[in-house]
């Protein structure tokens, strides 16, 4: 009787290098995982195999979500990350609320080196001291970001016991944003990137009438938007009613 031989199947390196970039590239996807560290399965896998690892650094689509926490690791990382994302457009994410004086200056010059490229930024950040606050508005007032879609801002004291809302500038020359999403923060966009914006989203600890009055001269010039959500003490309904009648009309078609 003949034995039965159970089919191998193939290894990692005896993939073509476009099935690898495929696999690799669902590793590097986040899944719910602590900021920082998303790259923890895909740098385990190539860590395994030297033909792997050789795609991947060869790959520069694969290293684009730059994420920097209070680890002093998810720096370096990010550091790696820029080398060796090429040209990519990146994926831009921080949190930290650590002994944050001494990192401020670390991650503005990192969101400026790569601004021509940077398709999402979320900046989290706990700020303790009005020197701090200082600092981020003359970075933000400053900053130029051509190729931004995405934006996710959310500053805090974490002195304060309760939320205030703070007017704060959001980035020039960004005529491709499509989303803004921030928490006790009072935008103040330039023209260009009003126009553009499909969806905004704004956590306030109060809204009121006269909180409000400011930003529905902003809503009033967002000719495209699509979904506007509010969380405060008006329901997101209310602030619908005051969208602009041309994207009212474009909702009801």
């Amino acid at each position: 009787m003949e034995k039965s031989h159970a089919v191998q199947p193939p290894s990692l390196s005896s993939l073509p290098p476009e099935i690898v970039v495929i696999i690799l590239r669902h590793l590097a996807t986040p899944k719910n995982r602590v900021l920082g560290r998303s790259y923890d399965d895909l740098i385990r896998t190539t860590l395994s195999n030297s033909y792997v690892r050789q795609v991947a650094l060869a790959t520069p689509s694969l290293w684009t979500r730059i994420e920097i926490a209070d680890s002093p690791a998810s720096f370096e990382l990010a550091k790696a990350c820029l080398d060796r994302s090429g040209t990519q457009k990146l994926d831009i994410a921080v949190r930290i609320a650590i002994r944050v004086g001494p990192k401020l200056p670390g991650v503005f010059a990192l969101v400026k080196h790569v601004a021509g490229r940077t398709r999402a930024l979320r900046l989290q950040i706990g700020l303790s001291k009005p020197a701090q606050w200082m600092q981020l508005n003359d970075f933000l007032d400053a900053l130029e970001l051509p190729a931004l879609e995405y934006l996710t801002l959310a500053f805090w004291d974490p002195n304060e016991t309760g939320s205030l809302t703070r007017s704060i500038p959001l980035p020039k020359g960004a005529g491709m944003l499509r989303s803004i999403s921030l928490v006790h923060l009072r935008p103040i966009l330039p023209p260009p990137s009003i126009r553009q914006l499909q969806h905004i989203s704004l956590c306030w600890a109060a809204l009121d009438n006269r909180r409000l009055h400011h930003f529905w001269s902003i809503l009033a010039q967002a000719e495209r938007l699509e979904t506007l959500e509010l969380v405060g003490e008006v329901t997101t309904d209310v602030a619908r009613s005051e969208l602009p009648p041309r994207n009212q009309e474009e909702r009801a078609s």
